[in-house]
């Protein structure tokens, strides 16, 4: 895995996008600011299981990332253009942050930035090239993908380092909008407040590694009061929970291995739950993780990975999303690097899904059951090239 920072999304008019990019790419012919992107096709097949039905070719992200100098001030800009399930083009803007350096090692930000919780979420951003596998783990994937977890996040971001004779201490700190899960008669996704925040509780985390050399050890937590609203209706709060999460992680790269392993504990607290809803009020406890590995043999990286999200059915932060369900997911492919700027990878995974009842929203408060166990097969092949 190669390291880069990231960041989140809103959606943009076509014109203010190809403004943002005629000048960006102005600026880049006078020796101004230079535009860099990523961009990937692919194709897949599943199997009859697969609830989203994968099959043929499909064009991935183009994804448009601008670093202007600002002075002493840094920024990033992360501009997106992507298809959506009815072939549709979105614009979407994925990180907008200016930081002020604190220090030699440290800088606020303030913005639209990924969550720095683990080390998967920040390395790894919309650029699928950056990534030794295609897919992210199912519940670190973008909320807008049906991740579990609040990927992207709106606020203010403390990050540095500090040495300690060679090695080093990572350090992150945040406050942001605190997210909701957003309803309609098509989906229900984990939303971070992109344009407001919706009510006074807020997104607070931070994470604290130790570094040396190629390794890196770590834990992170966060707290967050997420609500649930009938689809419509702000004035119809469904559920209401406090989501506590807290775990670990270890990173290790080197010229042969590049191995990653991620856990999030929840404990959280249904603190309201409305007549009819799915769940139970009180206390649960949910545990999701994932373990990747990876050998480098020159050009080529074969990898595996397995994940599993384990949770509590009463929990009602998950039952809320479509995605909220328990499932154990195993992976395995193949990079193949081209150059440092183009990689062309396989992956073939298996994914098992457990039956868990769900907020139906389409026709008021009451439970949708997902169905009997789901056992799929998907085979992926992606090309994805940096510029």
């Amino acid at each position: 895995m190669r390291l880069l920072k990231s960041v989140p999304w809103v959606r943009l008019g076509p014109p203010l996008a190809f403004t943002l990019l005629y000048v960006g790419a102005a600026q880049a012919e006078v020796g101004g600011v230079p535009l860099h992107g990523f961009a990937d096709v692919g194709a897949a097949h599943a199997s009859g299981g697969d609830p989203n039905l994968l099959r043929g070719f499909s064009v991935g992200n183009i994804d448009i990332y601008l670093a202007p100098q600002l002075g002493e001030l840094r920024s990033l800009i992360e501009l997106v253009f992507e298809v959506d399930a009815e072939g549709g083009i979105a614009t979407d803007l994925e990180r907008v942050q200016i930081g002020l350096p604190t220090g030699d090692r440290s800088v606020l930000w303030m913005g639209r930035f990924h969550t720095p919780y683990g080390h998967w979420n920040t390395a790894f951003h919309h650029g699928a090239q950056l990534q030794t596998s295609i897919n992210r783990p199912r519940f670190l994937d973008f909320e807008d993908k049906g991740g579990m977890l609040p990927s992207h996040a709106v606020g203010i971001w403390w990050t540095g380092n500090k040495p300690i004779a060679n090695d080093r201490i990572n350090y992150n700190l945040y406050l942001a909008n605190g997210d909701h899960i957003a309803t309609s008669t098509e989906s229900k996704v984990l939303s971070f407040n992109a344009a407001r925040d919706d009510d006074n509780g807020k997104l607070v985390g931070g994470s604290l590694a130790y570094q040396r050399s190629d390794v890196e050890i770590g834990v992170h937590a966060y707290h967050d009061i997420v609500e649930t609203y009938l689809h419509g209706d702000k004035d119809t709060r469904i559920n209401r929970n406090v989501v506590i999460m807290a775990g670990g992680f270890l990173n290790y790269e080197t010229d042969k291995w590049d191995v990653a392993f991620e856990w999030y504990h929840f404990s959280n607290e249904t603190q309201h739950i409305a007549l009819g809803a799915p769940g139970a009020e009180g206390s649960h406890d949910s545990n999701l993780w994932f373990a990747q590995v990876g050998r480098h043999l020159e050009s080529w990286t074969p990898f595996v990975r397995i994940e599993q999200a384990r949770i509590d059915s009463d929990d009602t932060y998950f039952s809320s999303m479509d995605s909220g369900q328990p499932y154990v997911r195993k992976a395995a492919g193949l990079n193949y690097t081209w150059n440092a700027h183009t990689a062309f990878k396989m992956e073939l995974s298996h994914t098992q899904e457990k039956p868990n009842d769900h907020l139906d929203t389409r026709v008021g408060i009451n439970t949708q059951s997902a169905g009997a166990n789901l056992s799929y097969w998907r085979l992926q092949l992606q090309a994805a090239v940096s510029f």
